[in-house]
């Protein structure tokens, strides 16, 4: 019996996927997150690029917007200031070129987001409903 409700969803996309992001040249450090605290937290990784001092925390998925509740998800994961990076399908050769621009694109769509709902709760018109958000 697994120790966590997360060691039954099958790591190996996973594995294979941060192995090659670790192994990109814009990638200065990478650390993976114990078990425990994946379950936790939600966050597989973090990523600290070349030149940035921040690193950014990452929960990798092959489970996106198609899947049962994905869009949920994915939008739960980002309102914790997790990005969320989904591949659906993971070669066992994935090369590191794609895991990286697997992990900016969804890194550029989170930030997007973030920045979109700091703005709206700065009392700015919501983005998608256009109405006025109250300020905090």
């Amino acid at each position: 019996m697994p120790q966590y409700r997360h060691d039954t969803d099958g790591h190996l996309d996973e594995d294979i996927f941060l192995a090659a992001l670790a192994a990109h040249p814009n990638v200065g450090h990478l650390e993976r997150t114990t078990p425990a605290e994946d379950e936790l937290l939600g966050v597989d990784a973090l990523v600290t690029m070349r030149g940035e001092s921040a690193a950014v925390p990452i929960d990798f998925t092959t489970r996106g917007r198609g899947a049962h509740g994905g869009v949920t998800n994915l939008h739960d994961t980002l309102r914790r200031g997790i990005i969320p990076v989904v591949m659906e399908d993971v070669p066992t050769d994935l090369v590191p070129a794609e895991a990286y621009a697997a992990f900016a694109g969804w890194r550029a769509k989170g930030e997007e987001f973030l920045a979109a709902a700091a703005h709206c709760r700065n009392g700015h018109k919501d983005a998608i409903t256009g109405r006025a958000q109250a300020s905090h």
